[in-house]
């Protein structure tokens, strides 16, 4: 009985440890693609002004000037509006993953069947 209860308590503190190794390959996935994509979008950002502020010198009237800014605005907002998707659905698959590993976790294996006693008078 004693050796019963050892293993079971073996086994569920197997089981923690496995999700939390789980747990923390996941947050390190996660980091490290987040600073990906952070680098990416701030490089991209600076390689865009430098472009942007050559193009915006080469105008030569306020139209062209004009033009050229709701040209780059757009490319701006296109840019952006992609980095925050690509951070939404990383982060809403992040949240799903955890969750199905916490519910996962909290699943209590069934417990082997208590041997039955004999009864007095029961034969």
């Amino acid at each position: 009985m004693l050796n019963d209860m050892k293993q079971q308590f073996e086994d569920g503190l197997q089981r923690t440890i496995d999700n939390q190794v789980k747990l923390s390959e996941m947050n390190i996935k996660f980091a490290t693609e987040a600073a990906s994509r952070n680098s990416d979008y701030l490089t991209d950002i600076v390689k865009s002004s430098t472009e942007a502020s050559k193009s915006l010198a080469e105008c030569k009237t306020p139209m062209q000037l004009l033009d050229k800014q709701t040209e780059l605005a757009t490319e701006l907002r296109t840019k952006a509006e992609a980095y925050v998707k690509a951070n939404v659905d990383a982060l809403t698959s992040f949240t799903q993953s955890l969750s199905d590993l916490s519910t996962a976790a909290w699943q209590v294996p069934a417990a082997p069947a208590a041997p039955r006693r004999k009864t007095k008078g029961a034969e």
